[in-house]
């Protein structure tokens, strides 16, 4: 075999609750992946020579080439560990939009580990291949383990596999704007000290007279979500598995209100704040009647939850005549 054909599939973050910066500047993270089928198409071909090559279509002009795209490095770093003697040419199609918190670039990086592993017949371990993925970036980990949902912790490498006998449907748009993780992290770390929880942000369903029904009702924030990951002791494992529980609840039960009192994404008030587009993204959504709406990783991309394909092909048809972004429909894969 000297070429393989793969699809390369994006994710979203139902959950993002950022703990703490680390001393290597990076931040340990709690979060709940998706994998959806929004998709790149990757091509390997085998080279007689030692040369690692990048293909672009000349229709993505901004996307990075060479040593600086991830794909290249995941080539690279297995080459190099495995004394490998053969080249590689890779072929990106690009579908995922660019630096939108969809994993285009992960996910791209992951495909290529396992699609050499088999190319060049290493026959390594899902283990083995993570540890390489760690050198690479912190969400490649999540597309190795051929997953629907998955949580993850430390820097999001550190995954769980999720078993959720489920297939969801979501309306992704993103706004036309690259957004770049350190600066939204870098934001982070200067406001988190005063930053109102995310269910205090994003009352349910985006009505504040229903949030105060809905307290004076005694339906409270189900979890404490400033406490989650706080410390082994204070909240620990048992606090991430309850809130675990609830969501996975929610999901299979469709349970938008529950959905909307559980999901958080800590990141999304920053970037909000920085780039406006995202809270009009989001305008765009609820205005559509989609009742459950997330900003994905550190964004612009936000996505929708809805209750099938034919309501997100419905709203996409209304998006696609007010806005010209990129909107698509998603399920999950």
């Amino acid at each position: 075999m000297k070429s393989l054909k793969l699809t390369s599939y994006a994710k979203l973050n139902l959950y993002l609750k950022v703990l703490k910066k680390l001393p290597d500047g990076y931040h340990s993270i709690f979060t709940l992946f998706e994998r959806v089928s929004l998709s790149d198409e990757i091509k390997l071909r085998l080279l007689p020579e030692k040369e690692i090559r990048i293909l672009i279509p000349k229709s993505r002009p901004g996307l990075a080439g060479g040593r600086n795209n991830l794909a290249y490095k995941a080539a690279g770093l297995l080459k190099s560990e495995f004394r490998i003697r053969q080249g590689v040419e890779i072929s990106i199609k690009k579908n995922i939009p660019v630096a939108a918190g969809l994993g285009g670039g992960s996910s791209n990086a992951a495909t290529v580990l396992m699609g050499l592993n088999r190319l060049w017949k290493l026959n390594l371990k899902t283990e083995r291949l993570v540890r390489i993925a760690r050198k690479i970036g912190s969400d490649v980990a999540f597309f190795l383990y051929n997953c629907s949902f998955a949580s993850a912790t430390s820097r999001g490498d550190r995954v769980k596999v999720l078993r959720l006998p489920l297939k969801m449907w979501h309306i992704i748009i993103v706004p036309p704007v690259k957004v770049l993780s350190p600066l939204i992290y870098k934001a982070w770390d200067q406001g988190s000290g005063n930053r109102k929880p995310q269910s205090q942000l994003n009352p349910p369903f985006g009505n504040s007279r229903m949030a105060g029904r809905q307290e004076r009702a005694g339906l409270t924030p189900l979890i404490e979500q400033s406490n989650i990951g706080a410390g082994k002791e204070r909240a620990g494992l048992t606090t991430r598995k309850t809130l675990v529980k609830i969501i996975k609840t929610a999901l299979c039960g469709k349970d938008f209100l529950q959905l909307n009192r559980a999901l958080q994404n800590s990141l999304e008030p920053v970037a909000r704040g920085i780039y406006p587009q995202i809270k009009k993204a989001r305008k765009l959504l609820s205005d559509s009647g989609v009742k459950v709406i997330m900003m994905s990783g550190s964004g612009p991309a936000v996505f929708g939850l809805v209750s099938s394909r034919k309501e997100a092909y419905t709203v996409v048809k209304q998006l696609n005549k007010l806005v010209s972004w990129d909107v698509f429909v998603a399920r999950t894969v």
